[in-house]
């Protein structure tokens, strides 16, 4: 039988002139060099496409989410779901490693990833710390996601069975990113002391 085919051109194809390379057949999930993958329902079983979850607790990898129903309500007793997190929100991914001079640690229950400087360097960046926060937030039982069957998997490891692999991702419609720490200033605008909200590391 003949699979629907969607093909998504990426954003550079737009000023480049290329051909798009993302492929996706229904209710299947082929991220692929140059293009996005989104799949598509219809073809996969009940578990395929994308769907609307709640978010009932924060793990370091992973989410425990709920379903939500065509008509926006959540069921007390829906099913469990374990989502995983976009690899660049994961513990795991940051947890004791050291890139470009800096060792990082992620807490994932406070929503932060500490940065330590670790390279000589007088007394100007010696121990010099800064915590970064998740933004915007994953507010357990207030937020929602939408999340996609990875295939083959996630990539991170079911917390209920040790052996197998996560399958649905969230895929990060609200663009959660590690953001520099928010610092209060005065500034004299027209002659007006005005506070303003600045970021920095």
């Amino acid at each position: 039988m003949k699979r629907d085919t969607l093909r998504l051109t990426p954003l550079s194809a737009w000023t480049t002139g290329e051909n798009p390379t993302g492929e996706i057949h229904s209710g299947e999930f082929f991220p692929q060099r140059g293009g996005i993958a989104i799949p598509r329902g219809g073809g996969g079983g009940a578990g395929a496409g994308i769907k609307r979850f709640r978010i009932e607790t924060v793990g370091d990898d992973y989410l425990v989410c709920k379903a939500v129903d065509e008509d926006g309500s959540v069921p007390p007793n829906a099913a469990l779901y374990y989502i995983a997190k976009p690899a660049e929100l994961r513990a795991s991914t940051y947890s004791g490693i050291v890139i470009g001079g800096w060792s990082y640690a992620v807490d994932a229950g406070a929503g932060t990833r500490t940065a330590t400087w670790t390279l000589p360097d007088g007394e100007f960046l010696n121990g010099l710390q800064t915590v970064e926060k998740c933004e915007p937030g994953y507010n357990a039982g207030y937020n929602f996601i939408f999340a996609a069957q990875a295939t083959p998997n996630a990539g991170v490891t079911d917390p209920n069975n040790a052996s197998a692999k996560l399958t649905w991702l969230d895929m990060n419609v609200d663009a959660r990113k590690w953001m520099p720490p928010r610092v209060m200033v005065r500034a004299c605008i027209n002659n007006v002391s005005t506070p303003i909200v600045v970021r920095g590391r």
